[in-house]
């Protein structure tokens, strides 16, 4: 199972790699296409800062599109 780490890890070094091809739209949509289908196929737990609260789930596919299934959250520490 992959963890939340190694998918960002994979997300990281694609970008560190190929820094003149963010920019390349049909490029982007299809490495999110990829990170999300794998985040869904193994149900990684992901996190985004730009996600809303509490940003931090796992990526279930929905058809064409996908949504995150947010972690149970407890205020108490």
């Amino acid at each position: 199972m992959a963890s939340a780490m190694a998918l960002a890890g994979m997300a990281i070094a694609f970008m560190a790699a190929c820094p003149w091809r963010l920019s390349d739209a049909a490029l982007a949509q299809e490495t999110r296409h990829k990170f999300y289908d794998m985040a869904a196929a193994e149900k990684a737990t992901v996190i985004g800062f730009h996600f809303t609260f509490p940003s931090v789930g796992h990526v279930e596919k929905d058809g064409a599109r996908y949504r995150l299934i947010p972690s149970a959250w407890n205020p108490t520490i």
